[in-house]
């Protein structure tokens, strides 16, 4: 198996911080007594969070570029930092290892110069820095072929991309939250004691509207898989500038600059759509809460006894 491509960094850390728990439980290993620990050692240990180590890459200006979490072992121990800035795409809690033709969700490649690392020790809820910030140096190794000659311009541009993904992604996935909110607004409707049923005309209007909104954002997905041509969508649009520019070192093309001009025209009136079918929704749910129907996802900010 190769290393991972990127700056190795050493250190070396003294102390292997256990929980309250790993504590007591080595102790009663080691100990012939029946002890059991009191309901607020209980609760303590429950609420007690696992120690871990980050640390922190910067650029020459000061900018955070990525933070590597790793656990608080003891011993003379690795990260790898991988020339990236962290990707855009929404917060996920599990991340999985790409398939054979898939590749790991990262961001823009750093430009070669000079970087810092600071390593902090989170400890149940503290922060302690570790030590100062140590520089060290990227390089390219001069095996491009189409190395773009302003790569200050070429990483402007990147970022630039990079921040209309992240709007792009969180507004895709906000609508997918509304989507779900429409799902339990129908079947209320349709199930609950004294609500109107007329209301189902308005969530059949939304999801027209959602059905709208997705499609500007991720095509025509119903026509395109009869094998029809379809219009590029604004995610196409995207993903495929990102596509041509992540793991390259060139200048981005016309082509890749086109199709962010059009995505950065287009998007407004999808995030117009979006604000105005949440208000829809809302409506609709101060509407079930007058009729008292149970909770559904996203409806409320009082629950109290009438």
């Amino acid at each position: 198996k190769n290393p991972p491509v990127g700056s190795v960094i050493r250190y070396y850390f003294s102390d292997t911080l256990k929980t309250a728990q790993e504590i007591r439980r080595d102790k009663e290993k080691k100990s012939t007594d029946d002890y059991w620990p009191t309901k607020d050692e209980i609760r303590a240990e429950a609420k007690e969070e696992k120690a871990f180590l980050l640390f922190v890459i910067k650029d020459s200006n000061g900018d955070e570029i990525q933070k590597i979490k790793t656990d608080a072992g003891a011993g003379l121990k690795e990260v790898v930092w991988n020339f990236r800035y962290e990707t855009t795409t929404p917060i996920k809690l599990k991340t999985s290892n790409p398939g054979r033709y898939g590749s790991a969700d990262v961001g823009q490649m750093a430009l070669p110069g000079t970087y810092t690392v600071t390593a902090y020790l989170a400890n149940n809820g503290k922060i302690e820095k570790l030590s100062e910030p140590k520089s060290f140096e990227i390089e390219l190794l001069k095996h491009q072929t189409l190395e773009a000659e302003d790569k200050v311009a070429a990483l402007a541009f990147q970022k630039e991309v990079s921040e209309l993904r992240r709007s792009l992604r969180g507004t895709s996935n906000q609508l997918g939250e509304i989507n779900n909110r429409i799902k339990y607004i129908k079947h209320a409707v349709e199930n609950y004691p004294n609500v109107d049923m007329s209301l189902l005309e308005k969530v059949k209007k939304m999801k027209n509207e959602s059905y709208e909104i997705a499609k500007s954002l991720w095509g025509d997905n119903d026509i395109a898989k009869h094998e029809f041509e379809t219009y590029p969508s604004i995610m196409d649009r995207v993903e495929l500038a990102v596509y041509s520019m992540w793991n390259s070192t060139a200048a981005p093309t016309n082509t890749a600059k086109m199709h962010i001009k059009v995505a950065k025209e287009e998007f407004p009136s999808v995030q117009t759509a979006v604000k105005a079918l949440l208000t829809e929704v809302e409506t609709i749910e101060k509407q079930l809460t007058d009729a008292k129907v149970p909770y559904t996802p996203g409806r409320g900010t009082e629950w109290k006894e009438e």
